[in-house]
């Protein structure tokens, strides 16, 4: 399906040179597209997105690794010239029409934040803990999809909104942070203005998480709550069905 919208795609950017069609039209025509089909999968883009995510755990590790050979500035230099060079490189690859390669770019641009916090924490010692330093990446993840209306990124934050909330199950614990919810209403406004579906799906399953995480803390009440607030979803999809498909 999404080679058939690329092709109508390139089919209505030739129509509306030629003048067969008017920009008005040709912009209706393009929002319908993406509404019914959206940029759907190449074989370019999951490569792309692989290489991506390959590169951020490489350069994760890498930090974690601690890299002593390597001048204190000449650590941070390379990680903000990262920072620069994906987010700009990014945006340029993204104008000349190569979307998929650019967002690869902005997601390495986002690890790269990552792990300059966590080698700014290790050279200094500073004091703080991992869910903080994990809150900290996702807000500045937050703002440069926000900037740059990325979907990918508004996934990436969603994803770590998801660790900074579980990460305490790592550590053995069940300590529920409660700001979850209104991190996750801040993040399904941004996946509204970035218009990431899939960041919505994440949003879903995280809040399944995050009440599996209330129900092992609090027991039969969190059943209970979960219970009344889906027959209230239900109810809303039943009366307003196409409000809550526009939400959702």
């Amino acid at each position: 399906m999404a080679g058939y919208a690329d092709k109508i795609r390139k089919d209505v950017a030739r129509w509306s040179q030629d003048g067969l069609l008017s920009g008005d039209v040709a912009a209706a025509l393009l929002r319908d597209i993406e509404s019914r089909y959206g940029r759907g999968f190449s074989f370019g883009y999951v490569l792309a997105m692989m290489a991506a995510l390959l590169l951020c755990a490489a350069l994760l590790i890498t930090v974690a690794a601690n890299w002593e050979v390597i001048p204190r500035l000449g650590r941070v230099a390379a990680l903000f010239a990262l920072i620069a060079g994906g987010y700009v490189g990014g945006a340029v690859l993204k104008q000349r029409g190569h979307s998929e390669y650019g967002e690869a770019a902005w997601l390495i641009a986002a690890a790269a934040f990552g792990g300059s916090i966590a080698l700014i924490g290790q050279m200094y010692h500073l004091s703080g803990d991992e869910t903080q330093a994990i809150l900290v990446w996702c807000g500045g993840t937050m703002l440069a999809a926000a900037g740059l209306r990325s979907p990918l990124l508004t996934v990436a934050a969603v994803a770590l909104a998801t660790v900074w909330l579980g990460y305490p199950v790592l550590q053995f614990s069940i300590d529920i942070s409660h700001g979850f919810l209104l991190l996750i209403v801040a993040l399904w406004a941004l996946s509204m203005w970035s218009g990431s579906v899939a960041a919505r799906h994440m949003i879903l399953l995280a809040l399944i998480f995050y009440c599996m995480l209330v129900f092992i803390d609090n027991g039969v009440l969190a059943l209970i709550a979960l219970a009344i607030g889906s027959a209230g979803v239900l109810v809303a999809a039943a009366l307003r069905g196409d409000a809550v498909e526009r939400l959702t």
